[in-house]
């Protein structure tokens, strides 16, 4: 009741009902993580941290971080501030985490608690805990804003990569965001060859072959020795005619990894379709 109440707006009845709850088991670890759960929803409907540009700019100075987590006395839900409803959700998940077997507890933290954990610590600009709770809730994308705040551009782009990788809904629903994404590391880190890649690998699948083209040589421009991206810009060439650069590729790739099956095969696919073009050509 606590909860359905609570989420329409009753703050404070909400409150009193919790800690009602509470008082009759105090020894229930669910009803403490879920009174937690809802203390750290309440500050998310209130404070974006959703724009990782923002949210960067004032964590990696740590004046203004202070400045954040000061300003949460002065900022309130109904009347309760918002540092009263991240310390209560602290104490809570405290409490409920003392509780019970090793597996009582790990029962206790599902994916969502996880997230709402990783959620309470990034609230609370406490970023390696919150790392570790998004893992384990396998957030992709909030673990890989917390990687871009910390400047760890490469882990950032990693992670995006796994998703870019796996494909299926997960990477075509969030395919705006993740776009969105990589150009953000781009600018804050314009050598990261891996975000071209990535970025490459958008557009193939996209079927706009220029822009995959211009990626891909734009990552092996950064990283020389990147197989993968000449493998996939020999395609490319391949597809739009450009014969002559996809032969190069393949040998550029051969120079490098001389056992390279694929590439190997596709050369001489290659080499004898551009002469086989040449005979057709100069038949009388």
């Amino acid at each position: 009741y606590a909860w359905y109440i609570g989420n329409n707006g009753n703050t404070n009845e909400a409150i009193e009902h919790f800690n009602k709850a509470i008082s009759l088991g105090p020894t229930d670890a669910y009803l403490h993580k879920l009174y937690a759960m809802w203390c750290v929803n309440q500050v998310k409907k209130e404070i974006n941290f959703m724009n990782t540009v923002q949210f960067v700019e004032k964590y990696r100075d740590e004046k203004k971080k202070d400045e954040i987590l000061k300003s949460y006395d002065n900022r309130s839900i109904n009347g309760v501030s918002i540092a009263a409803f991240l310390r209560t959700g602290q104490m809570e998940w405290d409490k409920a985490l003392s509780m019970g077997t090793l597996r009582d507890r790990r029962k206790l933290l599902n994916q969502a608690a996880h997230n709402n954990l990783a959620d309470l610590y990034l609230l609370k600009c406490e970023l390696d805990k919150a790392i570790r709770h998004y893992k384990r809730a396998n957030n992709k994308f909030m673990l890989t804003r917390c990687y871009f705040i910390k400047g760890n551009y490469n882990k950032a782009v990693n992670v995006l990569g796994s998703i870019i990788k796996e494909g299926g809904t997960p990477f075509w629903r969030n395919l705006t965001k993740i776009k969105k994404l990589l150009m953000v590391v781009i600018d804050n880190d314009p050598k990261n060859y891996k975000s071209f890649y990535w970025l490459g690998e958008i557009y193939t699948r996209l079927r706009k072959t220029e822009k995959a083209i211009e990626n891909f040589e734009t990552t092996v421009k950064l990283k020389p020795k990147h197989i993968d991206a000449h493998l996939k810009l020999a395609k490319l060439y391949n597809q739009t005619g450009k014969i002559d650069l996809a032969i190069e590729e393949y040998e550029t790739i051969l120079e490098r990894n001389p056992d390279h099956k694929e590439a190997t095969n596709l050369l001489g696919e290659t080499i004898r379709s551009k002469y086989k073009d040449a005979e057709f050509l100069i038949k009388p």
